[in-house]
């Protein structure tokens, strides 16, 4: 939503969801997670918008709510289909730069930025998030593999263990969607939505090169999480079925391999 001041400031309200609202277990502290990141990217120069108010105890209006700067640009989204290769790759490069920026924040725990405490391993965090997500599919009775995804993350579990250092993670950071650029120079204004960021392997959001089974654990959640989200607010079914075969594809291969 958005706020005009009297002096003329333009600002940018995001409220926590009622609750009415059906959301994901990893969406309740998304409004929380949100405040964290941006307050600790602030000290960056990401084009990230800034905090300008954070209230999580609904001390001025009936519900938490994160108040901050508006960007200038149009999303990357609305023009991406009508640019040139040469611009999108320009643009896109932009983006792997400014992703690997905040890749560099590290942290001594694992999981979700707005979780108390967090996890010692990888291994830990990932299991979490994979059954927290196994759980809202399990809520909305969503069609899944449940027993098979279970076992078959338990038996590769070992594979996280390589992963010793958090690093900031953000979900859906440099997608289109949430990608402000300016159109006359194609240079990147805004980044937008920190709301899924979690102390983690950044590899969790990297198409993979080599399928092995820490990569397809990591395309099975990815893949869970399409899914599982487009039964609670539908949007798009062919996300969902191709989100539906990487899935099975990805579990076929680790039915196939050895510890």
């Amino acid at each position: 939503m958005n706020v005009h001041l009297s002096n003329g400031t333009h600002l940018v309200l995001k409220l926590s969801p009622s609750s009415s609202t059906e959301v994901l277990r990893h969406e309740r502290r998304s409004l929380a997670g949100e405040a964290f990141t941006l307050s600790l990217l602030a000290k960056s120069k990401l084009p990230v918008p800034r905090v300008f108010k954070y209230d999580s105890r609904c001390k001025q209006i009936d519900s938490p709510f994160l108040l901050t700067t508006h960007l200038p640009g149009i999303p990357y989204a609305n023009v991406r289909p009508y640019q040139t290769h040469s611009e999108r790759s320009g643009i896109e490069r932009q983006i792997r730069s400014l992703s690997s920026i905040v890749g560099q924040h590290t942290w001594p725990k694992f999981g979700p930025v707005a979780m108390e405490g967090g996890y010692d391993t990888w291994r830990e965090a990932f299991l979490a998030l994979l059954e927290s997500v196994l759980m809202d599919g399990e809520d909305k009775l969503v069609s899944l593999p449940y027993l098979q995804i279970r076992d078959e993350a338990l038996r590769f579990s070992s594979s996280l263990d390589a992963v010793k250092q958090a690093r900031l993670v953000v979900m859906g950071l440099g997608q289109p969607e949430n990608v402000l650029i300016d159109r006359t120079t194609n240079e990147v204004t805004g980044l937008l939505d920190f709301g899924r960021a979690m102390w983690a392997d950044p590899e969790i959001m990297i198409p993979p090169t080599r399928r092995t089974p820490k990569s397809l654990l990591y395309i099975c959640y990815n893949s869970i999480i399409t899914i599982v989200t487009n039964h609670y607010r539908p949007s798009d079914e062919s996300q969902e079925l191709d989100a539906r075969k990487a899935l099975t594809t990805a579990l076929n291969e680790l039915l196939c391999m050895t510890i």
